[in-house]
């Protein structure tokens, strides 16, 4: 049981490489226990998550938890979601019926941490039903995410074939244009083809603009001035 400086024993290092033989030795012949966490809280399944037939394993025949959540709320379903492991993802939710509206200390679902993998983001949303207006606890939705990221496979799919609103807010009254700010295909996009307005403020009075000055974007503030004449005397609220 002795573990590493991160906390791992040697269970968790078998679990991450996959490797079913070992697992089953310490546990049938040590009686290892399998609540076992490292210093992220991760069990033994959290680290198996790349390997369903370890997955598999440890919950069939070791009866573990699906629900057993890491130190940071994250059950193995947001770590399936978060590497975009379809398989597995499947196998839990199909076998053992999870609960999809579990949320982790941030208050993020399957569906937001999936954002960067459309395959998964688009089997949760059109086989499993999930709700994509569902926001974390800052308010953000998958569509904030997916801004906030730079996905416009993502955006794209959200928008135009489920028609998410483009003016939806988080808790800072950020709508996606504001989130985009550092990716210009994203900005150019929501702005020309989706006809977002480019003086639409945050809660703090702050435009796409602001938000490109603060984080020095010198091609997004040329592209609005330049291409769209924003006006440059516009204040936000200090």
């Amino acid at each position: 049981m002795t573990p590493d400086k991160y906390g791992n024993t040697i269970l968790h290092h078998a679990a991450r490489e996959g490797l079913l033989d070992v697992m089953k030795y310490l546990i049938n012949t040590h009686h290892y226990n399998l609540m076992t966490t490292n210093d992220k809280g991760e069990t033994a399944l959290h680290l198996a998550v790349k390997h369903i037939d370890v997955v598999k394993y440890l919950i069939n025949e070791c009866k573990c938890d699906i629900m057993t959540s890491d130190k940071y709320g994250n059950t193995i379903l947001h770590h399936a979601a978060s590497e975009g492991l379809l398989d597995v993802m499947k196998y839990l939710i199909n076998t053992h019926h999870y609960n999809l509206m579990t949320t982790n200390d941030k208050g993020e679902t399957a569906l937001h941490l999936a954002v960067k993998h459309i395959d998964v983001v688009k089997y949760l949303i059109n086989e499993c039903k999930c709700d994509i207006m569902t926001s974390d606890k800052y308010g953000n939705t998958i569509l904030h995410h997916a801004a906030r990221e730079g996905l416009l496979d993502v955006m794209k799919y959200l928008i135009n074939t489920h028609h998410y609103n483009l003016m939806t807010t988080n808790d800072k009254g950020e709508a996606a244009l504001h989130l985009a700010v550092k990716h210009t295909d994203d900005v150019k996009y929501l702005i020309n083809e989706c006809d977002c307005d480019i003086m639409t403020p945050d809660k703090y009075g702050n435009t796409v603009l602001h938000h490109a000055a603060r984080e020095g974007l010198l091609d997004i503030m040329k592209y609005l001035i330049n291409t769209h004449h924003y006006n440059l005397m516009t204040t936000n609220n200090k």
